[in-house]
């Protein structure tokens, strides 16, 4: 995915987090889920989720190659969030 995007320092979200921040959260997850064989307990998947839509609602404002970086995060993200289910990890909304 390479470095971060200069053009992303010091943009932050609604919530307050910046998107530094934000991509750390969800690299974070990204790298638990992978690390545990695809699996993440259902309060990181929401937090995950958390942290996606508070990226999606920056991501209007951001365009170029930075606007790239941003679909990538979100597009892991969503997928990881949203598509664990199962007996003992509903999925989320």
């Amino acid at each position: 995915m390479g470095p971060f995007p200069d053009g992303l320092r010091g943009v932050g979200a609604l919530s307050g987090e910046s998107i530094a921040a934000l991509g750390f959260y969800i690299a974070d997850d990204v790298h638990t889920c992978l690390s545990a064989l695809g699996e993440l307990d259902f309060l990181r998947r929401r937090k995950l989720a958390d942290h996606a839509t508070d990226l999606a609602a920056v991501f209007p404002t951001v365009t170029g190659p930075d606007a790239a970086y941003v679909v990538v995060l979100l597009y892991v993200a969503e997928l990881i969030a949203h598509e664990q289910t199962g007996p003992d990890q509903p999925g989320l909304p």
